[in-house]
This record gives C-alpha cells, sequence and structure tokens, in this order.
C-alpha cells in the first residue's frame, strides 16, 4: 500500500509538466526586444547617384590568375601555363561557388532564376536555368552561375559559369583542382601511388585512367564525369551506365566557339554557338532559342 502511494506521488508530480501547455513566447525580434524603434528622419527631395569610380587594378598575382583564365582550354595542344610555386599562374579563387557546409541565405527570383548569399564569404550567386529536358541519361539542365568572389570565366561571358564548362585543372604539382558547375574549386590531392584524397566534405572520387583521361565519381548520386587528358568535361554517365556527351567547336585560336550536349539515349541535345564577338545562341533540340 505504502509502495503504491509513493508511485502514485511520483506520477502526479510529473504529470503537471507534461499537462499543462508552455507559456507563449512574448513577441520579440531577432534585434532585441524593443520593437517600437523609430525610424530615422529622412531628407526629402531628389537622390542623386554617386559618380561611378573603377575598381582597383588587381594585385600581380590576381592578374596572373586572369591571365590563365584567358588562355585556358587548349584541348587539342599541350598546355602551356603551368602553376610551380603559385608564382606564374596565379593563386586561384577559393570560397566561391556552392559549398556544402556552408549557409546560404536564398530567394527565387522567377521559375529559372534564383540568388543566394553565402553567410561565411559573403559570396553572391545568382543562378539561371536557361533549359531543362528530360533525358535517359537525367535532365539535360542549361545553367548559369554568376560569382560576386572570383571565379573561373565562362566562355559566353567572364562572369557567368555555363554548368557544362565545368573542368579540371591538371597543371598543379600537388594537386588536380575541379571547378564545378557552380565554379565552386574542389582540390584533390596527388598521391605518390598515382591516387588522389577528396578534401573532406566531399563525396567524390577521381581518377586517372590508363588513356590519361580522368573520371570523377559521385558516390552519392553514382554519377560519373569523364575529362580528357587536358581537363574537359567530354561525357556523363548516371549510375545505369546511360550517358551524354559534351562536344566543342574552336577557332583557329583554339577559343571555344560552340558547345553541344546530347542525351546518347534519347537523341535530345542543347547547342550554344558563338554568332560574333559578343553574342551567342542557344538552342535546344525542339528548337526553343535562347540569345546571349
Amino acid at each position: 500500500m505504502v509502495a503504491a502511494v509513493a508511485v502514485a506521488a511520483l506520477a502526479g508530480s510529473a504529470l503537471p509538466a507534461l499537462a499543462s501547455p508552455a507559456a507563449p513566447h512574448a513577441a520579440g525580434s531577432a534585434w532585441g526586444k524593443k520593437t517600437d524603434i523609430a525610424l530615422p528622419p529622412l531628407a526629402g527631395g531628389t537622390n542623386t547617384a554617386p559618380a561611378s569610380k573603377r575598381a582597383a587594378p588587381p594585385s600581380a598575382d590576381r592578374q596572373a590568375w586572369h591571365t590563365r583564365q584567358q588562355t585556358r582550354g587548349a584541348a587539342n595542344s599541350p598546355r602551356t601555363s603551368t602553376r610551380s610555386g603559385m608564382t606564374s599562374a596565379g593563386t586561384p579563387p577559393q570560397g566561391q561557388g556552392e559549398v556544402p557546409w556552408h549557409t546560404y541565405y536564398g530567394l527565387r527570383l522567377s521559375k529559372s532564376v534564383a540568388v543566394k548569399v553565402d553567410y561565411s564569404t559573403g559570396n553572391l550567386l545568382v543562378a539561371a536555368t536557361d533549359f531543362d529536358i528530360a533525358g535517359v541519361a537525367g535532365k539535360l539542365t542549361w545553367t548559369r552561375t554568376y560569382n560576386s568572389l572570383d571565379a573561373p570565366w565562362g566562355s559566353v561571358s567572364h562572369a557567368w559559369w555555363l554548368g557544362y564548362e565545368r573542368y579540371l585543372d591538371t597543371d598543379p604539382t600537388t594537386s588536380v583542382d575541379l571547378y564545378d558547375q557552380s565554379g565552386a574549386r574542389v582540390s584533390f590531392t596527388k598521391n605518390a601511388d598515382g591516387s588522389f584524397t577528396a578534401p573532406a566534405g566531399y563525396s567524390l572520387d577521381l581518377k586517372k585512367n590508363s588513356d590519361s583521361t580522368y573520371t570523377l565519381t559521385d558516390r552519392k548520386s553514382g554519377t560519373r564525369d569523364t575529362y580528357d587528358q587536358y581537363g574537359n568535361l567530354t561525357r556523363i554517365a548516371d549510375r545505369n551506365g546511360n550517358h551524354q556527351s559534351v562536344e566543342r567547336d574552336r577557332d583557329a585560336n583554339n577559343a571555344v566557339t560552340g558547345i553541344k550536349v546530347t542525351d546518347d539515349g534519347s537523341g535530345r541535345s542543347i547547342t550554344l554557338e558563338r554568332q560574333d564577338a559578343t553574342h551567342w545562341n542557344a538552342h535546344d533540340s525542339t528548337g526553343r532559342t535562347v540569345k546571349y
């Protein structure tokens, strides 16, 4: 009887905490409890924008990186630029693009355009999707990304980076650097046995093949990207072996004048073509066109 009373007393003492709902939090703000702050007075009249100022000239190291971007992409001849000691070729940028463990504030501007701000670096990303086509090997998704921080230069524009322009920088002596579809840099350390170690936080495996090409495998999705010996993306395969082909056209100076991505199972494709020095057209296999 005594034991039963003791158990009942203990149970009764615990019940009020479970049965009584917690008092609601008082209204407040992340900036403090005082919410009736008066706005500062605003002067009337017409606002005048300040005069435009030229950006400060880049440092020698940053200029070396920019020069390297201008000459990057030799597909049919050996590369002429090297990065010995990060001196002649400039230190590559870091912190741009989408980093898995960073926190972002995002906002969708339309069905095809979204913006993000990286809380860690202050980088502004603007992502636009111009085509999104179903295919056997997954979607053919034609994306462009703008980074406010320094990033790899795109073919259409220095500021806008196409997702299918992602590439491997094979010049460094101690690493191979991936610039992914968002422009982010992922550096794989070269090991003495010829293998590569991915940086912490990435589920990626990089392998150099016997024909000097490279295979990049995403362990989460099972997709495999193939890059030629110069680091240019040539093929994308899903976990079932279906694939997309990536081809490039070049002029006499080896500059890219066109990119074609084809879903080999369905024959659907997206083609980018340079019209002149400042204009490009992209069109899909249904005839839809986007002009840059």
